[in-house]
């Protein structure tokens, strides 16, 4: 045959493929993710799908990239990350150092009403679990009640909000009687907890008192105690104030001294 021709190897050769670059060994698939969310403050999929559509050609579906299923958020005040509360905030982890956890009272406030109902129920697929509460659920309830690493040591029950009057009344009535001399009393800034008559019913009782830093109910395990006690009142739903209390005292005893040594640790307050 005329002409010459060209070897085999160098016509396969001319018409290869630029060598692929090598696997990496270890994948980073969440490497775009990571720097997305670290761009949109609280997680939002709104706020994240727009930098990752950027970086691929096709849409993003932010539940399945995160993995874990949507989950509420936990909340804290804008106010706490301020830098004077953060100061504050700071004094107070340093100044916990010194206390004695055993000797610690917490005291606050929660609010309570006749509309009570759990949140959630069972319900066949594709069907709406619905509930009935009452729209007029009368006046509003407040209890105050006060925990140590053993428990709740003192409630009340009252109507209405808390004022000056109900507070020194539950200090001297109810919790006064069981302070004994270097108990520490804690309380958050409520206006109620901040006046000549408190300092002096403590005062009285041998106790010392202090005040949590603003915007911080972590520091504050009673809070977690709250959470417990109405979960019990929701799965009872009592629809009158006499029901109300009765429920309250049956709840109130539900929290047991593992449960408060738990939450003392867990807010930082080392109790065994």
């Amino acid at each position: 045959m005329g002409g010459e021709s060209t070897p085999a190897l160098a016509r396969h050769g001319a018409n290869r493929r630029p060598p692929v670059p090598a696997r990496p060994a270890a994948l980073d698939p969440f490497g775009p993710l990571g720097a997305a969310r670290s761009a949109a403050p609280g997680g939002d999929a709104g706020r994240i799908r727009p930098p990752l559509q950027g970086e691929r050609r096709h849409g993003v579906s932010c539940p399945r990239a995160l993995g874990p299923a949507t989950q509420k958020k936990a909340l804290h005040a804008s106010e706490r990350d301020t830098p004077r509360v953060q100061r504050l905030r700071a004094h107070w982890r340093q100044k916990r150092r010194d206390l004695d956890p055993r000797r610690l009272i917490f005291i606050d406030e929660s609010g309570l009403n006749l509309a009570l109902t759990r949140r959630y129920a069972r319900a066949p697929r594709g069907v709406r679990a619905v509930g009935a509460v009452p729209q007029n659920y009368g006046q509003r309830l407040t209890v105050l009640a006060a925990l140590d690493c053993d428990g709740i040591r003192a409630a009340l029950l009252v109507p209405g909000a808390t004022d000056r009057d109900v507070f020194l009344s539950f200090l001297r009535q109810v919790l006064g009687p069981q302070l004994r001399p270097g108990t520490t009393v804690v309380m958050d800034n409520l206006a109620a907890h901040k006046n000549a008559d408190v300092a002096e019913v403590l005062q009285r009782a041998g106790a010392q008192w202090c005040y949590l830093p603003p915007y911080s109910p972590d520091y504050n395990p009673i809070e977690q105690a709250w959470s417990k006690v109405k979960t019990w009142l929701r799965g009872i739903g009592a629809r009158t104030r006499r029901k109300l209390s009765r429920s309250l005292n049956a709840a109130l005893t539900q929290v047991t001294p593992q449960d408060a040594k738990a939450w003392f640790r867990h807010c930082g307050y080392p109790v065994h």
